[in-house]
């Protein structure tokens, strides 16, 4: 008897530590034999403050092997360039899919942890700056080593103004690589628990780099699409459609505000 105890009170010790903290139900319902929903039965409504996924999919949503096919496809052209929302299928319910912004405290940002910046992930031995500068911008001229941008020309797509590019101490800030997705938001939604490689590749990844007028870069900061869309209307549509795939692609939560901007900027895009 004093043994069946014991183990009901080590059972109703892991089902607590369940109840407040959540990313720790695979590892309990693997340890107790049962399913996570058998441990969210265990909870009481009182005090709860952490939403269930609702057991009813909206009919938008695309299967785990469509939204993933789509993802992908998208990924691999928003790394290329502009990316529209007819060029994914089902992008708004991929959308919906995005899992709601955690109300969990998360550690403090730090840019140090997403690694060295412009590292040659792609190992082409040239930085992720100048391979960005060489996509993005037209007329470019480079240094002997075939990867230093020297100079060019950016038809900048948050401004819809033209500007010309010369490399040096002072003139380089007139062009910035905009992380569209920016650290600190991928940080606060996420990416805190991803390990160093993961956040490496994710600050690397061309599919959410974008050379930009820089002025404009730094009035963005750490924004997110209910606080800031680029000021050149016609590019909303390419900049809604890069956020979600990238937010899929990483599995980043968001924010129900985001959510509701980035949703009322893929429907006016027809």
């Amino acid at each position: 008897m004093t043994r069946l105890v014991a183990f009901a009170a080590v059972v109703a010790v892991v089902i607590v530590v369940a109840v407040q903290s959540p990313r720790w139900w695979p590892a309990v319902a693997q340890l107790l034999g049962i399913t996570t929903s058998e441990i969210a039965e265990q909870v009481p409504g009182d005090g709860w403050n952490v939403p269930l996924p609702d057991a009813t999919v909206p009919e938008n949503v695309p299967t785990v092997e469509e939204a993933s096919q789509a993802i992908h496809a998208a990924w691999e052209k928003a790394q290329q360039g502009d990316i529209l929302p007819v060029d994914v299928p089902g992008l708004d319910g991929i959308l919906d899919s995005l899992q709601p912004q955690s109300t969990s405290r998360t550690p403090d940002y730090d840019r140090d942890l997403f690694g060295t910046s412009w590292f040659d992930v792609d190992g082409n031995l040239c930085d992720t700056r100048n391979d960005v500068l060489q996509r993005d911008m037209r007329d470019t001229r480079l240094a002997a080593d075939q990867c230093k941008v020297m100079s060019g020309v950016l038809d900048d797509p948050y401004t819809g103004r033209v500007i010309s590019f010369v490399r040096g101490e002072q003139s380089s800030q007139a062009v910035q690589i905009d992380h569209i997705i920016p650290l600190s938001y991928a940080w606060k939604h996420g990416a805190w628990s991803w390990d160093d490689s993961a956040r490496l590749a994710f600050a690397n990844d061309p599919a959410n780099l974008l050379a930009v007028d820089g002025p404009t870069n730094n009035g963005k900061g750490d924004k997110g699409p209910a606080r800031w869309m680029p000021p050149n209307e016609s590019y909303r549509c390419v900049y809604a459609t890069k956020f979600v795939t990238v937010a899929a692609t990483y599995e980043l939560q968001i924010s129900e505000d985001d959510r509701q901007s980035l949703a009322a900027t893929i429907a006016s895009c027809s």
